[in-house]
């Protein structure tokens, strides 16, 4: 029996599935983290033009607001198990990152913490509160699509591997016609699949509002993996080796190396 020539394309979604459950761990140990620095910024008491706190006695002492609130930066963000290996960053560098220039450079001075630095941290921690709430979700969404892809794209991949080409010794045309109609029925099914995963990653950018230059979700969750689409790429590899097909031809070569 005559085979089809070339390599059946690796799977990598089981690879891909656990880098997601991995990234959910990180960010929801990043919203939690956040979500106490809030509370933090939120009991902090300004310091009022009299230099006298405002409000309760028992209230955080204003003159060292500053100082009190990067100690709870550094007891709530920079605490979170992945921080080292994920950033390693110097408590001003990694503000800088998460809040821009201005409000780093805000909490990191020792002047006077005032209304208007408590409501500007405020809103800037809660938005990067949401920042992480809606990574959550576009991770949710990105394990189900792997999930729900997962036994599609392998019923592909076994079609393929046991996919046998007419001997080139036996002369049947109504057998060759056979089998290009099962490569056209896997064609089809891998535009299918890849057209829907498609459609997908564009639906998770909108949802992220990621810039259409800019890197999509998988771009930047499988940097470690040999494919940037562990779902599209070993459907556009069996369509690369159905472009060349040839039912007639002979082959000594196997479907996998």
């Amino acid at each position: 029996m005559a085979q089809l020539t070339g390599d059946t394309p690796e799977l990598f979604i089981e690879d891909a599935l656990t880098i997601v459950d991995n990234e959910q761990q990180i960010i929801a140990a990043e919203l939690e983290a956040f979500q106490d620095f809030c509370s933090a910024v939120e009991s902090t008491t300004p310091h009022s033009p009299t230099g006298l706190p405002v409000g309760a006695q028992h209230c955080r002492a204003s003159t060292d607001g500053f100082a009190s609130l990067r100690e709870s930066y550094r007891e709530t963000v920079m605490s979170v198990p992945h921080f080292d290996g994920e950033y390693g960053e110097s408590l001003a560098t990694n503000i800088e990152c998460e809040f821009g220039a201005d409000v780093a450079a805000m909490l990191t001075s020792d002047g006077p913490f005032g209304d208007h630095h408590k409501q500007v941290l405020t809103c800037k921690t809660r938005e990067l509160i949401e920042d992480r709430k809606e990574l959550l979700g576009a991770l949710e969404t990105e394990q189900a699509s792997l999930e729900r892809f997962h036994d599609p794209v392998l019923s592909v991949l076994d079609a393929v591997e046991s996919f046998e080409r007419v001997d080139s010794t036996v002369e049947s045309p109504a057998l060759s016609d056979g089998y290009r109609k099962r490569m056209d029925t896997i064609e089809r099914r891998c535009h299918e699949l890849v057209d829907k995963r498609q459609s997908e990653i564009v639906g998770d950018r909108r949802a992220l509002s990621l810039p259409i230059s800019g890197p999509d979700l998988p771009s930047y969750l499988y940097v470690e993996l040999p494919v940037t689409y562990p779902v599209v790429a070993p459907l556009t590899a069996i369509l690369e080796l159905a472009a060349g097909f040839d039912p007639t031809a002979r082959s000594d070569h196997s479907v996998r190396s």
